[in-house]
């Protein structure tokens, strides 16, 4: 194996004179005419260095020529003064220079735009990269994790994405409008994963054009199992599509290019690649994944997956139909010459789904997987067969709470019996439980609340867990500075109502994360956690947006520690402990404009 690793990555061996990246970026006595070309500079080079070590691109011209200086142990600085001289001398105008050097790390680009896509990145993505964005918890999880669980987090993403994400960019160019044609039918595919999946155990074999004319234009709705019947006894029904779609005039539609990096995604992790060498025991499809290699595998990972569709249509299906509408209503400026954006809420809510992961569907996936590698499709796995797998899944099963291994196996025999009878109801609660009684600590301040906050802020954020430790300390703080003689009651942090007394005498307060923890990753931290009375604990989860606006005004000005949200969220901003779905998450509600949004994503603030 180390064998064929080697030769996977050393294809060009760059280890006897191997160039270091502090050299490699050197800027060799140059001058800059402002910080910001100097940041150009290295990022660009730090570009350069990563295609040098990872062994990619330089195909061919200009580009390879790049490769092959690289390799001789020129620095970014010279190799940049090398290739532009030769390619001004061949008649290159600036603007196909710029484009050779910015495509020879395009790969770094269409890596980095899939993270985003697929919810292993969140935020600002920016070319210099210097927009604010986050690994999300299933990025982090992927580094962790073992070959069999990247083949799970996998599964999990492509079950859940759409055809079109509210974020897609459709650009007609030169489009011809069809006035025969009625736009506003519009529609995307909820489950294009599974109709890929379905297509192939139904028709066994298929070729890139069936794909690219007719499975990647399903919509939702569509009867696809008739579709295809149709396409099997009428084989000129691709051409009579491949010539509809032609005469919109459309470049997208009729190149073969993205449609076929949009396969390859779907394809892999399920098809059998050259280096497996026979290890992905899940894989039913060929190398190409054009024909199905295991027709009873498949026809149970369909029959899975199609109770999961069920169960996820059931728990979002009022925001596929509002991502779809407000991808339609962009389409139709597109046709009608009109500017259109997507509200922030829609954009905030396509990102929380994408990002978060499904404890149900992840499971599944488990499940699947499991029965797979032991080739047993009639839902019968025993407890002594789910017991062995635990260790080879516990980074995600910590990622969803579940730590011990009977809570494994009980989860996994529920999860079959559901896909038995075609019902999924799994789900789990993101309602925080209540803290029982407690000491006081009188030794709590503000500076140890800090050094708590800070102490369980460095957990593993993919194994999220509220800290006892730091609410408990919460509450010291309360009862040692805001307790209200004789009752020693204390103000609601929003609507400074006293709260009542409980049997051992102590105030009683619900601590609520301003921005969720569970639901949105808000940051466990005391400058996101506030004391208030179980009346506008409830509004803040199920208010009205107006109502919840007036909670945040007094909640600003009312907390009991006197620090105004700005200030709370500038400090959990500069302190790291912010997402960019928690910035999302303050916009959507009304707590910071768009002006100090944007500053946020663009990290246009000084960081003390």
């Amino acid at each position: 194996m180390r064998v064929d690793a080697e030769k996977f990555f050393y294809e060009v061996d760059i280890r006897s004179q191997f160039v270091k990246l502090a050299q490699f970026c050197s800027t060799g006595g140059l001058t800059f005419e402002s910080n910001r070309e100097q940041s150009h500079f290295l990022i660009e080079a730090k570009k350069f260095y990563f295609m040098y070590v990872m062994n990619l691109g330089g195909q061919s011209g200009y580009k390879e020529e790049m490769l092959r200086l690289i390799h001789q142990g020129k620095i970014y600085n010279e190799i940049k003064e090398i290739m532009t001289s030769k390619m001004h001398e061949e008649g290159c105008d600036i603007s196909h220079i710029r484009t050779q050097f910015s495509d020879f790390h395009a790969v770094i680009r269409n890596e980095r735009q899939i993270f985003f896509y697929y919810g292993f990145l969140n935020g600002n993505e920016k070319a210099d990269l210097s927009g604010f964005y986050t690994m999300t918890r299933l990025g982090k999880l992927i580094i962790q994790s073992t070959s069999d669980e990247l083949l799970i987090i996998w599964e999990h993403q492509k079950i859940r994405m759409l055809s079109q994400s509210p974020e897609t960019k459709i650009n007609l160019g030169e489009h011809n409008v069809d006035h025969s044609v009625d736009y506003s039918k519009f529609s995307i595919n909820y489950h294009p994963y599974l109709t890929l999946l379905r297509s192939l155990s139904k028709r066994v074999s298929i070729s890139r054009e069936i794909y690219q004319f007719l499975i990647a234009r399903f919509r939702n709705g569509d009867d696809v199992d008739a579709l295809l019947a149709e396409s099997a006894l009428s084989p000129d029904l691709i051409e009579k599509i491949k010539r509809k779609v032609t005469s919109f005039n459309r470049k997208s539609d009729i190149e073969v290019e993205d449609f076929g990096k949009e396969f390859k995604k779907y394809v892999l992790g399920i098809s059998s690649l050259p280096y497996d060498k026979g290890t992905n025991l899940f894989a039913f499809l060929s190398s190409d994944g054009l024909d199905v290699t295991n027709a009873e595998k498949i026809k149970f990972v369909v029959k899975c997956y199609q109770v999961v569709v069920n169960y996820l249509d059931s728990r979002n299906g009022v925001y596929y139909k509002i991502f779809e509408r407000s991808l339609r209503d962009y389409y139709m400026s597109q046709i009608n010459g009109t500017t259109f954006e997507h509200s922030r809420e829609v954009l905030y809510e396509w990102h929380r789904y994408i990002i978060s992961p499904e404890m149900a569907v992840m499971l599944t996936a488990v499940y699947v997987l499991m029965s797979v590698k032991i080739q047993r499709y009639d839902f019968s796995l025993n407890a002594e067969e789910i017991k062995g797998s635990y260790k080879i899944f516990k980074n995600i099963l910590a990622m969803v709470g579940i730590g011990r291994q009977i809570d494994f196996i009980e989860n996994i025999l529920r999860i079959q019996s559901e896909l038995f009878v075609d019902n999924l109801s799994i789900s789990y609660s993101n309602i925080e439980a209540e803290v029982g009684e407690l000491v006081i600590d009188e030794s709590v301040d503000e500076s140890s609340l800090s050094d708590i906050s800070t102490r369980v802020s460095i957990y593993n954020s993919v194994q999220r867990k509220r800290s006892s430790e730091l609410i408990d300390a919460m509450r010291s703080y309360y009862m040692r500075y805001f307790k209200i003689p004789p009752e020693n009651l204390i103000k609601c942090d929003a609507c400074e109502e006293k709260t009542f007394l409980t049997r051992n005498k102590y105030a009683y307060l619900e601590f609520h994360h301003l921005i969720p923890f569970s639901t949105d990753n808000g940051p466990d931290h005391y400058l996101n956690i506030f004391g208030i009375c179980p009346n506008c604990h409830r509004k803040f989860h199920h208010a009205i947006r107006d109502t919840k606006r007036i909670l945040y005004e007094d909640i600003s000005r009312n907390n009991n520690p006197k620090i105004t949200l700005e200030v709370r969220i500038d400090r959990l901003y500069k302190k790291g402990l912010l997402e960019p779905l928690n910035v999302e998450f303050l916009r959507k509600e009304g707590i910071i404009t768009d002006a100090v949004y944007n500053n946020y994503m663009d990290q246009e603030v000084i960081f003390s």
